[in-house]
């Protein structure tokens, strides 16, 4: 399996992107640099992405990617996967129609572009060939 490094700097830099990481072709973990790094191709490729936390050098690309997606009508969900409270955080601060579309909602609720899926502490869950598990660490 591949683990490409797209991004690992806590700031945006020329050629120093924010911080996420693309497993295989289709996870990433955090979602820092992932639409100045792939291209749309390779964008359409991503199911799901594995947020750390919500600081915005970790997300702040999730929203562009969905844009992208959207425009380029992709038929199946992008899955964000966090604990119950960092996806409450993205789904509020960002996907919230005033800073950026409500993804969740578009093209509608019941079939949405973006679906958020919680990561139970200490709990595995199969994404694709993968499997994870969410193990809660304190970040400052």
């Amino acid at each position: 399996m591949k683990i490409r490094v797209l991004g690992c700097h806590g700031s945006q830099l020329p050629n120093h992107n924010t911080t996420s990481f693309l497993l295989g072709k289709n996870i990433l973990i955090d979602a820092g640099a992932i639409t100045q790094v792939l291209t749309l191709r390779q964008q359409l490729l991503i199911d799901y992405i594995l947020v750390t936390h919500a600081h915005l050098d970790h997300v702040r690309d999730i929203m562009f990617l969905a844009d992208n997606l959207c425009y380029a009508k992709r038929k199946t969900p992008l899955r964000i996967c966090s604990s119950r409270g960092i996806l409450e955080s993205i789904h509020r601060h960002l996907f919230n129609n005033v800073i950026w579309p409500d993804f969740s909602r578009i093209p509608s609720a019941k079939n949405p572009l973006v679906k958020f899926e919680i990561l139970s502490p200490g709990r595995q869950k199969t994404l694709g060939d993968w499997r994870v598990r969410a193990i809660p660490v304190h970040h400052t």
